[in-house]
C-alpha cells in the first residue's frame, strides 16, 4: 500500500466553489439537467442512523449501508423491498462493485477494505492498513481510497 496523492488542506467553500462551479455553469440555462419536469422525491429506506456509501448494480438493486450500526443494505429496484446482507460491516462506508463482479467496501472501523461475494455475501478482507473512506476500483482491480481525517488517499494493487 502506498500513498498515491496528498489531498491539499483547503477550506469546504473553495473547495465547493471549485467542484461544483461546472455544474452552476451548466444549469444556468434554466434547464433541468437531473430531474423530469414535476418529479418528486421518494423515500426508499428510513430509520437509519447514518446512511451512506451507495453503490448500483445492473441487475436493479442498489446498496447502502448505515455506517455507525455497520449494516449493509440491498433494496430491489421494482419491488422496493429491503435486504440485510451484513450486520457486521466493519462500520463500512464508501462501496463500488469491482470489475469481477464483488462489492468493495471501506470498513473504516476495521481499518480494512473488504469484498462481498455477491452470490453468498460472505467477505473476506482484501486489504488492511490506514483508515478508509471512499472508494474507487479499475477495471484492473487497482483500489484508490480516501482517508479524510488524515487528508490522503491511497493506491492498492490487488493480486
Amino acid at each position: 500500500m502506498r500513498k498515491g496523492f496528498f489531498v491539499p488542506n483547503w477550506s469546504f467553500p473553495a473547495v465547493g466553489i471549485i467542484l461544483f462551479l461546472p455544474l452552476l455553469v451548466l444549469a444556468s440555462d434554466g434547464q433541468d439537467l437531473i430531474f423530469e419536469e414535476g418529479s418528486e422525491w421518494e423515500l426508499i429506506s428510513g430509520g437509519h442512523q447514518f446512511a451512506e456509501g451507495i453503490a448500483w448494480e445492473q441487475e436493479g438493486y442498489f446498496y447502502f449501508t448505515d455506517v455507525p450500526r455497520a449494516l449493509l443494505f440491498k433494496v430491489d429496484a421494482q419491488t422496493g423491498k429491503k435486504t440485510l446482507l451484513d450486520d457486521n460491516t466493519g462500520q463500512a462506508n464508501g462501496i463500488t462493485f469491482g470489475a469481477d463482479g464483488r462489492l468493495y467496501g471501506c470498513a473504516r472501523g476495521a481499518s480494512t477494505i473488504y469484498a462481498w461475494n455477491p452470490m453468498t455475501w460472505a467477505k473476506l478482507p482484501v486489504a488492511r492498513g490506514p483508515a478508509s473512506n471512499d472508494i474507487a476500483l479499475l477495471d484492473n482491480g487497482t483500489i484508490f481510497f480516501s482517508d479524510p481525517a488524515e487528508r490522503t488517499v491511497w493506491h492498492v494493487d490487488l493480486v
